[in-house]
């Protein structure tokens, strides 16, 4: 603003020098009575004012123009100026799109983990209820074998009777094989749908580091940074992932912070393990924790232990 308030005042001192400078440069014309294209002197200086004000004027925009930016900008670089803001607007438009496009998809993952999850339960729950129907059966066929040994055994009994507890014993053993046949086709439809989700189970040990002692705060911050980009590389070559810019591994700042305190002047060596928090499901980051000790010798070499 302050730069506009100076122009603007320029304009008007340099306008009144103009007007005087035009006026004294026709006075002297005219009382010179000097001519310009065989015009008479009144004409004369009329036109040599003009001409002497233009000439004033256009060299006082082109002095702004060469002393200020913001001049030259608004005499020769508007347009270029508002055709960026048209290219940034269209932009912004661009990237709110895709910003939408990326929380629908987001949505839509969501969705259907909700509802793999929701299977996953379902068959659990199946399970059970078919896991409880074989128990049930077996003691069942336990109590059928049981009187169809005290059957056998006593003679006295009739063979009808040992051939109806014989039938039992058969369809309640097919019972069971039929029973055994879904709890298996059960349990490979659940390791069908977990193996097919589940990559990394929850506090599994993904590498562990031993660290040195009196390491400052950059130094501890840059070792376990370190360690986690290795494991971001190991799970997009587990995963078969490309995109070098991918990020599979998450951890609170909090946690990393603490981590970093924790090693930052440890008098002792520092063993680091890397553990999951929970289960990785395929397409999701990874949540770790960090697992630190003093490492110490316990045993050395040769020592009797027991």
């Amino acid at each position: 603003m302050f730069i506009g308030a100076a122009i603007f005042l320029v304009l008007i001192v340099m306008g009144g020098v103009i007007a005087f400078l035009g006026d004294r440069i026709g006075s002297k014309v005219g009382k010179k009575r000097m001519t310009l294209f065989g015009l008479r002197p009144k004409y004369t200086s009329v036109i040599v004012t003009i001409i002497s004000g233009v000439l004033i004027s256009f060299s006082t925009v082109a002095v702004m123009a060469v002393v200020n930016e913001n001049v030259r900008v608004a005499l020769f670089g508007l347009s270029k100026l508002q055709t960026r803001m048209n290219d940034l607007n269209q932009e912004i438009k661009v990237k709110n799109r895709e910003l939408e496009k990326g929380k629908l998809q987001l949505e839509a993952r969501n969705k259907e983990y909700e509802d793999v999850t929701k299977k996953s339960e379902e068959t659990s729950k199946e399970l059970d209820r078919v896991e409880s129907q074989r128990i049930y059966m077996e003691q069942e066929l336990s109590s059928v074998q049981d009187a169809y040994d005290e059957a056998k055994a006593g003679v006295e009994r009739s063979a009808a009777e040992i051939r109806d507890l014989e039938k039992t014993k058969e369809d309640l053993s097919s019972n069971i094989h039929t029973l055994n046949q879904e709890k298996k086709t059960l349990l490979e439809n659940i390791y069908a749908l977990r193996e097919g989700q589940v990559v990394m189970q929850a506090g599994q040990v993904l590498t562990s580091v031993t660290v040195d002692e009196n390491m400052t705060r950059d130094q501890a911050a840059h070792v376990l940074e370190s360690v986690l980009n290795d494991i971001n590389n190991m799970l997009k070559q587990q995963m078969n992932i490309t995109d070098e810019n991918a990020n599979l591994v998450r951890i609170s700042q909090a946690d990393f912070d603490s981590a970093v305190q924790e090693i930052t002047g440890a008098k002792n060596k520092k063993l680091v393990r890397i553990v999951a928090a929970q289960n990785l499901i395929r397409g999701e980051r990874l949540i770790v924790d960090f697992d630190i000790h003093d490492n110490r010798l316990i045993f050395s070499k040769g020592e009797v232990i027991y």
